[in-house]
């Protein structure tokens, strides 16, 4: 027996060997060699070996840490052709594998309190995330990718972080009920009555607020002359976009209501957004209609 084998040129036959330290070659044909670290080339015929630490070369070594250089194409599974060249490591199928069932590689669970182990795998010309188990394998399909159409299902939801310029970041849209109605009589001065507000907190911090108010029904049938009001949408207190409407002599003129603006939006602290009218040239009141199939307000983030 062989008790230790050190900066040996050659210990093809060091047979449970405790170590084989430095060997160029640490073989083994029939026993085991418990240590081969730093050797050059470490491989075994019939028995084992425990360590092959920094070997150059470390094939079935029951543990083989720090190899300097596996410089080799490395193919794992069930092949019937010649492997790709393309990558240095290949997965193919299982040696007795599914119905359409390509290579898998799992990403063990740590265990504890974290069992759930990941697999990424092919599966009938789909790419596949997976959760699963350490021992158990898959069970659950988390994201599948079509390898020849692109589409892409995902079984939870999406929360980007980033988006592109036009894209629609959220779309809010809110009833009577949802928002706050402080009354139903508004334009009683020409100071504004803010009769609506909500508080919306923008997601992204470089973004645009398209805000949109629709009313239905709003009335100042009841009085007579010549009055004319103003509406308008702010956004902390600024006005993004206003509306005039006049009863003069007859004349027709545009509207108050719907209103539509955009806010230049740069941060995600929560904007107080408010609906309000008053009177610009008038001595008679409005009153709106404050029900679910008159009254709407639509937010939009879209990113900039």
């Amino acid at each position: 027996m062989a008790g230790i084998v050190r900066q040996s040129a050659y210990a093809s036959i060091a047979q449970r060997a405790i170590s084989a330290s430095y060997a160029s070659t640490a073989s083994v044909l029939l026993g085991s060699v418990v240590s081969a670290s730093y050797a050059t080339t470490a491989s075994y015929i019939s028995g084992k070996i425990e360590s092959a630490s920094y070997a150059a070369t470390a094939s079935y070594a029951l543990t083989s840490s720090y190899v300097t250089n596996l410089n080799q194409y490395v193919t794992i599974g069930s092949i019937t052709s010649t492997p790709s060249t393309e990558a240095t490591l290949n997965v193919y199928p299982p040696i007795i594998p599914g119905n359409g069932e390509g290579g898998q590689i799992l990403l063990a669970a740590s265990g504890g309190l974290y069992t759930s182990a990941s697999m990424l795998d092919t599966y009938q010309n789909y790419f596949r995330i997976l959760r699963g188990s350490n021992t158990l394998g898959s069970n659950t399909q988390l994201i599948g990718l079509d390898l020849h159409t692109g589409n892409l299902s995902v079984a939870g939801a999406v929360n980007p972080s980033a988006w592109s310029t036009g894209q629609v970041i959220k779309d809010t849209i809110l009833s009577n009920t949802e928002v706050t109605i402080s009354t139903t009589t508004i334009a009683t001065s020409t100071s504004d009555t803010d009769f609506l507000t909500y508080s919306y907190t923008p997601v992204s911090s470089n973004s645009y607020l398209i805000i949109h108010y629709h009313l239905a029904n709003y009335d100042f049938s009841g009085g007579t002359g010549n009055d004319s009001y103003i509406s308008r949408i702010k956004v902390d207190g600024s006005e993004i976009t206003y509306s005039t409407q006049s009863t003069v002599n007859g004349n027709r003129s545009p509207v108050l209501f719907p209103l539509m603006g955009r806010y230049t939006n740069s941060n995600t602290v929560a904007k107080s957004i408010v609906v309000a009218c008053r009177r610009n040239s008038a001595d008679d009141s409005i009153t709106i209609t404050n029900s679910a199939t008159s009254m709407w307000l639509r937010i939009t983030e879209i990113a900039r």
